[in-house]
């Protein structure tokens, strides 16, 4: 079977190949040290404020991290453009770009629970170079390399190679979703979906945090992950490491997905990704 991963394009006259290891090296230096700002901070005096509604919110140490991960960006790639949650929009231009998350999970931040992470992306137009998240607190770093696979490392394991699940059955199938923030007035809220999935799945988990709910199906903890109306930065790093672990990932209604403004997709070991699919479809 033909390998369906994007393709680096060897010709870029932005980017040396060659400087993936080195520049995947750096990526995990940063975020570590985000990674550490977020434990000084998590379950301390939290600010909160509110962006596109009541829903979404905000905290000093979305704006401070963010605020870090731009500085040590910009100090070790100057020509790489950055596109980030709370705001960053540099070298918009540039054919690199690094789409940034400084906390993922904000919600559970602000109210004390884990897991949260920070995603941080290097993308070559629309292609996945590097892909890395860190929930700090349990201190467990996902990450991946276009065509050199995607690995974890905890406490328990240093560079484990991740595989998505086997599971075949969706009976005996875990899946993990999530909801936009304006779901109370939404059309397309994800309730119908969810209480579709209730009664084919074996369970269904919202954690809050679509980059780890990726990294888990990359991981083989669940087999299936869908959620709609997700931005950029929310999924930049979580889809290669899925893909690099052997997920399938669509759009929900099965088209080809590729990084964009706004993304609903499923993400899932192959066979439980067609049942997933198959079950939506009949919700049109």
């Amino acid at each position: 079977m033909e390998d369906a991963r994007p393709k680096i394009d060897m010709k870029s006259k932005t980017l040396d190949i060659h400087e993936l290891p080195k520049i995947q090296e750096i990526c995990e230096q940063i975020i570590r040290e985000a990674g550490e700002l977020l434990r000084e901070g998590f379950r301390s005096d939290i600010r909160i404020e509110t962006k596109s509604n009541a829903n979404d919110w905000v905290t000093q140490y979305d704006k401070q991290c963010e605020l870090l991960l731009v500085e040590r960006l910009t100090a070790a790639f100057p020509t790489h453009g950055i596109v980030g949650e709370e705001g960053s929009n540099l070298r918009p231009e540039s054919d690199l770009q690094w789409y940034i998350d400084p906390i993922d999970g904000t919600t559970n931040f602000a109210h004390g629970l884990a897991p949260f992470c920070i995603s941080m992306a290097l993308y070559q137009q629309t292609t996945p170079l590097i892909g890395m998240i860190y929930e700090p607190i349990g201190e467990e770093l996902f990450f991946a390399r276009n065509g050199a696979g995607a690995y974890v490392t905890n406490r328990l394991v240093t560079n484990k190679r991740l595989q998505v699940s086997s599971e075949t059955n969706l009976g005996r199938s875990l899946l993990i979703t999530g909801f936009p923030y304006d779901r109370r007035d939404a059309t397309n809220n994800n309730y119908r979906e969810i209480t579709l999935m209730l009664d084919h799945a074996q369970g269904v988990r919202r954690i809050g945090s679509a980059a780890l709910d990726l990294c888990y199906v990359a991981a083989g903890r669940a087999e299936a992950y869908w959620e709609q109306f997700l931005n950029s930065w929310d999924i930049a790093a979580g889809i290669l490491i899925a893909a690099e672990a052997g997920a399938t990932l669509s759009m929900l209604d099965g088209s080809p997905m590729f990084i964009q403004e706004r993304v609903s997709l499923l993400a899932a070991n192959p066979t439980i990704h067609s049942q997933v699919l198959a079950h939506f479809q009949t919700l049109s």
